[in-house]
């Protein structure tokens, strides 16, 4: 995967949805290339078969405050908006 400096595309927008992070317009989802689990391995879009290989985990790096569990959840990503995250492939390895 290449990152650009965002200009708003919706070439450029994704959204979580169930593990899948899918592209907003065409449906595409985020795939590890050709189904293998090794580091450096590209990451392209590609037509969904919900294979483990286009399977996501956002991985948060900071704990959420129990008052507010909801608070910043950006409903069209399904990110929580200014928590620090990573994303990691359901693969395993």
């Amino acid at each position: 995967m290449q990152i650009w400096r965002t200009n708003g595309n919706w070439f450029q927008q994704f959204r979580l949805v169930g593990q899948n992070i899918v592209n907003v317009k065409n449906g595409k989802v985020l795939d590890v290339a050709s189904n293998r689990d090794a580091d450096g391995q590209n990451i392209l879009a590609w037509a969904r078969h919900d294979g483990l290989n286009q399977r996501w985990k956002i991985v948060y790096t900071d704990t959420i405050k129990k008052e507010e569990p909801a608070a910043g959840l950006d409903k069209n990503s399904g990110i929580y908006r200014n928590r620090p995250f990573y994303i990691t492939s359901k693969m395993g390895g």
